[in-house]
């Protein structure tokens, strides 16, 4: 069985979500299905934050900005501007600071899909 990543998106104006537990490598074919209804937006990505926890997990934040899309917040609200999302359990430590291409979706931007990959340490 295959370990499962936690992810969590926090903004600036108040989401917190748990999401898909492969979601730094997102699976083209269950993307596809949702590409019909909704529209993807492009943006860069960047690494903010990498570390190796106590227990020996890797774990990294990821940022990117919100700037376009129909997603509301819990008040209504547009969702805009930065949003962090969490990563634990990944394969090695990422490189802080490195940028990326990624898209995320305009109905809820902390789904997302790496269109360049996240460069690991060796």
């Amino acid at each position: 069985m295959k370990p499962f990543n936690i992810l969590l998106a926090v903004a600036s104006l108040g989401l917190l979500a748990a999401c898909n537990p492969d979601a730094r490598q997102a699976d083209n074919k269950e993307q596809g299905a949702m590409q019909g209804q909704e529209q993807w937006v492009q943006t860069t990505g960047t690494i903010t934050e990498s570390a190796r926890m106590p227990d020996g997990i890797y774990a990294y934040t990821l940022e990117y900005v919100v700037t376009g899309g129909t997603a509301l917040n819990a008040d209504g609200v547009l969702i805009q501007g930065p949003l962090e999302q969490h990563i634990f359990n990944a394969p090695g430590l990422a490189v802080s600071g490195q940028q990326f291409k990624l898209q995320y979706s305009s109905e809820e931007p902390m789904f997302y899909k790496l269109l360049e990959d996240i460069v690991f340490e060796e």
